[in-house]
């Protein structure tokens, strides 16, 4: 079975500080991704994490995703980045490793939700396998989650 599935973590998202775990986290798998009670809870992180990283600078699909998935930890971040940039130019041309990533302002309030789905999705179907769709419910509870309890 995957990881992503079983954990019901399609981001393989780990948690950087034990002692303020993720909400929905019931713990961690071996090498450290967070298992979470319901996808919804990932997708929240996801959600923050990208908040983060947009909002102190990483707001390109290259620098995005040379934090998000760094080179020392064994990924690609270039081959990451060009596969969302790719999965997302089906609907918004012209995108390119260096384009501006306009999910979220400078405050972290969600811009666009089908621009964010889409991008989550893309994520989900990188970290898991090709073809893999994470259920647009899970996408749409998991925004809504996260601007509830960060959106004010």
């Amino acid at each position: 079975m995957i990881p992503g599935i079983v954990n019901r973590n399609p981001f393989n998202i780990k948690n950087e500080n034990p002692a303020d775990p993720w909400e929905g986290s019931i713990g961690v798998d071996e090498k450290g991704h967070c298992i979470f009670v319901d996808p919804i809870y990932a997708v929240r992180a996801a959600c923050r994490d990208a908040a983060r990283k947009i909002t102190h600078g990483k707001n390109t699909f290259r620098m995005f995703f040379a934090a998000y998935a760094p080179a020392a930890d064994g990924n690609k971040p270039l081959g990451y980045a060009a596969f969302i940039a790719s999965r997302l130019r089906h609907h918004f041309s012209g995108l390119t490793m260096d384009t501006p990533l306009t999910l979220f302002d400078t405050e972290g309030q969600v811009i666009d939700r089908f621009q964010l789905a889409l991008f989550l999705s893309a994520m989900a179907e990188m970290e898991l396998f090709n073809g893999y769709e994470l259920e647009t419910s899970a996408l749409a509870s998991g925004i809504a989650l996260y601007e509830h309890d960060f959106c004010r």
